[in-house]
């Protein structure tokens, strides 16, 4: 190597180790800096004009009392908070005149200090930080109270950095609000035959009147929207809704796309001017059915909602008395949609267990035909007043909506009924949509990010083909020019590079223009092209004609659903496509084709026109009509597809019977709620969104109720989520299901996680198992040798979730606020805990199950009963298991402070002749139900939704359209890691790249030596 080489490569390696080096030394002074902060002599800064006028006017002492956690406890997303902070309040220390004190406090360097400052209002939040590359929980303090001499004192609950860009301004609204405290100012946008409704407001808020259907504008000063019977909606009125929501403004949104017409025969039912769009675009799908309540004894089509199917904790006080809903919409969230507006859905109040729904009909019923049972079909807890909500840590600024599913208890009538509380629901509304706060909020008047409006599907091919190609294409310049200074003048291997780019170019330009002609699959498995299962159904020689119906935006969605027909058609040559064009169809015919179920009832883009994808296969008089009203809906189009050509040829569509339990609060937690003279909230329907999932890919769904079961003989499968006390009747309807050969999934857990602060305690964080209550281990299942044990289970391979936290806002009243937390209570399973054989494990990378139980069987006792068990899904080898007997959990919760398990199984599959024998059946235990609630199914980086359906496919669909649905691409996830095999590759991923490049040029010196 010459000196010149040896000197290259010696000042490459001497810059990456001083890089490595300066690297180090920030962290460690990072550290010890942060570690050692003062925050009793923060600097001081100015403050802004607008506040230091209000300063130099105060008439009364202006006190702030800020608690909080220590820096060097704080995760890295907290670090800084504190020190802004506390400049930011001697600053306005120093601009007071001596009429400001501020007080810093450490909730930890006092034991007496959490009461102390629970009593002010103050209390602390969950944090999440990272160890060792694992989510870890902290409960850390970051609040502010504002004292105002007699003008009375606020809070501002959580101090955030995603607060501290307008900290000042919302001190100042604060300030200001306190010292001229204004009432909630209401826009009311509703029919004039809503008098009482507009008393009711003006008694509690400054209301002022507006024609939002036909301006589509919320009034400027509107705190709070009620909108009343829309009767028309576009994207201008999404906008507006939007505009308001961003501004800290919250809405009330209530109607029924029905109308129940009453006469001598019976009731008429006929569409509202609704707009079934507008749900949708709010996160919330609309059913096209009408939800009767065959136990009322007035009238089936006015539904109750009685204090025990309300839980407002979500919003404060219980307003405590029946809402009756007449004739009201059926709607169910929708998790990608909510996802996407960044909301969390919430049931406020939900129908009675009698509820059930028949499909719409346009003509008049008899009293006798709501009644009938048989003419309708059960369903769940029906969500009839519904909170959409941004998480308030992550998005402090936005507002909430409120979406009622009828416009009924709002009306006089409702109003003036002593036995009614829709005089105490629009005060609940108000003071909580409207507050204080929320008036502080939008009058500090924070700018949030401008929305990026959505790219063309053209702009988005321009996009990632540039981003795709630019490093190729610099690489390419690089190229040419060094082959242009090398090469002898006159060469034509000067023309060879172009010649090679330029088809190169050509050669992808073709294959993005073309489908199915250059198209190649080289994964091992296949799993880009048709599977074999679907090859072999399409070699059917009779001829199926398939009517595509797509909008004239094309999306994502959209091309999938053209690709795999593409697949579909060059696979069969009995498959005729046609594509129906709706761009030159009138409104009128869009309607009808939406009645007819070819278009849903839709959602509209940002430019106000409808989006939908729709599938129409003919074949033999039959018809089969596949509906994609989002991306999720796609996920699965070859098995929808496949399913649908089977069912032309005469396959049965599989009916799926489903029982599901409501969550309700344990006997002591109700005591409490009665103690103060209210009702116990009781839960909604949790599993709509299992369901959903179901029917979006074609399962015919029976409700069933789980407290007197009537399973029907010809079910393919039957579903069972958490059945609850007393659980005898469904346990044994399973038992007697399996006993004559059929097929079962029951998933239920012992303890549902749940976490609480109070005063006794501090404000303290402290987790507390909530029974449930399952009864499985002690009907029937005991007595042919499979238990469910009833202890917690801890692993050292967990992640986080999201809980309901009770939080005591005054001595005996809880207010529910999300947090995601992250415990060893909340399992992760991955490959490593799987059966590699089972096909209900295909296609899933990683399992969220929040406190599972484990499962634990007599294999002797089972084989007495000619049934066969195998372990499905299992912890890692680090888990173990703690006795709760009752009371907290400890703080310090980990697996070690539990019993030594190693591997235990969660889920199982049993197979054979269940007692009574009458035929082989098949059933599903799974430890777990909490991993197919709402929020569950659709949360990021778990495939608990296609567990659901694989497992449900398994049990209820012939093999070969099974192994289809199965058919995904996931990424792998990684097992349980030891902290030194963490660091180890750490170490590998950040110094690969510079190692690689160092042997590189070490090569490439010694080459030129």
């Amino acid at each position: 190597m010459s000196a010149r080489a040896s000197r290259a490569v010696a000042a490459c390696a001497l810059g990456a180790l001083s890089l490595l080096a300066l690297l180090a030394f920030v962290h460690v002074a990072g550290r010890a800096r942060l570690g050692a902060v003062d925050l009793s002599r923060a600097p001081v800064a100015d403050v802004g004009p607008a506040l230091a006028a209000k300063l130099a006017r105060l008439d009364s002492d202006l006190l702030f009392t800020y608690a909080v956690s220590s820096e060097a406890s704080m995760p890295r997303e907290l670090r800084g908070v504190a020190d802004t902070v506390v400049r930011l309040l001697r600053s306005i220390e120093a601009a007071g005149a001596g009429r400001v004190r501020v007080q810093i406090l450490d909730p930890d360097a006092d034991a007496a200090s959490p009461a102390y400052l629970a009593g002010l209002g103050l209390a602390p939040f969950r944090a999440r930080a990272l160890q060792l590359d694992a989510e870890v929980e902290r409960s850390v303090w970051s609040s502010l109270r504002i004292a105002y001499g007699a003008h009375g004192a606020t809070t501002v609950r959580a101090v955030t950095p995603e607060v501290l860009g307008g900290l000042e301004s919302l001190i100042l609204a604060h300030v200001e609000g306190l010292e001229k405290p204004r009432r909630p100012r209401v826009a009311l946008a509703a029919p004039p035959a809503y008098r009482g409704l507009r008393k009711s407001l003006r008694a509690l808020a400054d209301l002022e009147e507006c024609d939002f259907d036909t301006a589509a504008t919320v009034p400027a000063s509107a705190d709070l929207l009620f909108w009343i019977d829309p009767g028309s909606s576009d994207a201008r009125h999404v906008d507006a809704l939007r505009a308001l929501v961003d501004r800290g403004g919250a809405a009330l949104v209530a109607g029924s796309a029905l109308r129940a017409g009453y006469s001598g025969a019976g009731v008429r039912f006929e569409r509202s001017e609704f707009p079934p769009a507008l749900l949708r675009e709010l996160g919330l799908a609309a059913l096209d059915a009408i939800a009767l309540d065959t136990g009322s004894k007035s009238s089936p089509v006015l539904l109750r909602s009685i204090g025990a199917d309300q839980d407002f904790r979500a919003l404060g006080p219980q307003p405590n008395g029946t809402l009756l809903f007449a004739a009201p919409t059926s709607f169910e969230p929708v998790p990608a949609r909510l996802t996407e507006l960044g909301f969390v859905a919430t049931a406020l109040a939900s129908s009675s267990g009698s509820t059930r729904l028949r499909p719409f009909e346009d003509a008049e019923l008899s009293d006798a035909d709501l009644r009938d049972p048989g003419r309708a079909a059960r369903a769940p807890r029906l969500p009839l007043l519904e909170l959409l909500a941004p998480d308030r840590l992550a998005d402090p600024w936005r507002g909430s909506i409120v979406v009622a599913a009828a416009s009924t208890p709002f009306r006089d009538e409702a109003l003036r009924q002593e036995s009614s509380a829709s005089e105490a629901l629009v005060a609940v509304l108000v003071r909580s949509l409207a507050s204080s706060e929320r008036i502080a909020i939008e009058a500090a008047g924070v700018p949030r990010p401008a929305r990026i409006p959505s790219l063309s599907p053209g702009a988005q091919s321009a996009w990632r083909t540039a981003i795709a190609l630019a490093i190729p294409a610099l690489l390419a310049v690089r190229f040419l020019a060094k082959s242009r200074r090398t090469a002898p003048r006159g060469s034509r291997r000067n023309a060879f590079p172009l010649r090679a780019i330029a088809a190169g170019l050509a050669l992808l330009a073709l294959a993005r223009a073309t489908t199915g002609v250059l198209d190649a699959d080289v994964t091992p498995d296949r799993r880009n092209g048709l599977a074999a299962e679907t090859r072999a159904i399409l070699a059917h020689p009779d001829p199926v004609r398939v009517d595509l119906v797509l909008s004239a935006a094309g999306d994502r969605t959209s091309r999938r659903i053209r690709e795999t027909v593409a697949s579909f058609a060059a696979a069969s040559p009995a498959l005729e496509v046609v594509r129906v064009s709706t761009s030159d169809l009138r409104a009128e015919e869009l309607s009808a084709l939406a009645r007819d179920g070819v278009l849903p009832l839709g959602t509209i883009d940002e430019r106000g026109t409808p989006r939908f994808a729709s599938v129409v296969l003919r074949a033999a008089g039959r018809a089969e009509t596949l509906s994609f009203p989002d991306a999720d809906s796609a996920e699965h189009v070859e098995f929808r597809l496949a399913a649908a050509i089977a069912r032309l040829r005469g396959a049965p569509k599989p009916r799926i019977a489903v029982a599901a339990g409501a969550p309700r609060l344990t006997p002591a937690e109700a005591l409490e709620f009665q103690k103060h003279g209210l009702f116990a909230p009781g839960g909604g329907d949790v599993f709509g969104e299992a369901r959903a999932r179901l029917e979006a890919n074609d399962f015919a769904v029976l409700e069933l109720d789980p407290e007197k079961p009537d399973v029907p003989a010809r079910v393919d499968a039957l579903l069972c989520f958490q059945p609850r006390r007393d659980a005898e009747p469904l346990i044994q309807a399973i038992a007697a299901h399996l006993a004559r050969g059929g097929r079962a999934l029951l998933a239920a857990q012992h303890f549902d996680v749940r976490s609480r602060r109070t005063y006794d305690s501090g404000m303290a964080l402290a987790l507390w198992p909530q029974p449930q209550f399952a009864d499985v281990d002690r009907v029937y299942f005991p007595t042919i040798g499979i238990e469910l044990v009833r202890d917690l289970v801890l692993d050292e391979l967990h992640g986080t979730d999201e809980v309901a936290t009770q939080v005591e806002s005054r001595p005996g009243r809880f207010e529910i606020v999300r947090e995601r937390a992250a415990s060893p209570l909340f399992v992760r399973a991955v490959a490593e805990g799987f059966d590699p054989a089972s096909p209900i494990l295909r296609g899933i990378s990683e399992l969220g199950l929040p406190s599972p139980s484990r499962l634990r069987w007599d294999a002797d006792e089972l084989a007495r009963h000619g049934i066969t068990a195998r372990a499905l899904v299992s912890t890692s080898a680090g888990a173990a298991a703690l006795a709760w007997t009752g009371g907290n959990l400890p703080a310090d919760l980990s697996p070690a402070t539990g019993k030594a398990l190693g591997v235990a199984p969660l889920a199982a599959v049993f197979e054979g002749t269940f007692p009574p024998p009458a035929g082989t059946g098949r059933l599903v235990l799974v430890g777990c139900s909490g991993m197919f609630r709402d929020g569950e199914l659709s949360a990021p980086g778990r495939d608990n939704a296609q567990f659901l359906l694989n497992a449900t496919g398994w049990l209820a669909l012939p093999a070969d359209l099974a192994a289809i649905l199965a058919r995904r691409s996931v990424a792998p996830s990684f097992g349980l890691l030891e902290a030194r095999a963490h660091v180890l590759w750490r170490m590998f991923v950040v110094g690969a790249g510079p190692a690689a490049l160092i042997a590189y040029l070490a090569l490439r010196a010694r080459r030129a030596a």
